[in-house]
């Protein structure tokens, strides 16, 4: 499931979304390098303490055409 989010055209909104949700996450926590979508999630659900499919559903949610969260 991860590979298929569609993170290289949309990262720069997405991380945006992710920083103001999770104000504690770092530049480093949010590197992203095109097939590295697995990483990415692993450092994420570390920080946030959430599942990678938890993440995976929010990040989906903060691609949809009307920005819901």
């Amino acid at each position: 499931m991860p590979s298929k989010l569609p993170l290289k055209t949309n990262w720069h909104r997405i991380k945006a979304r992710l920083k103001e949700k999770y104000p504690s996450l770092s530049e480093a926590d949010l590197f992203f390098t095109e097939g590295q979508e697995e990483q990415l999630l692993q450092r994420l659900q570390s920080k946030t303490h959430k599942s990678q499919q938890e993440l995976v559903l929010e990040i989906e949610a903060m691609l949809q055409p009307s920005g819901t969260r």
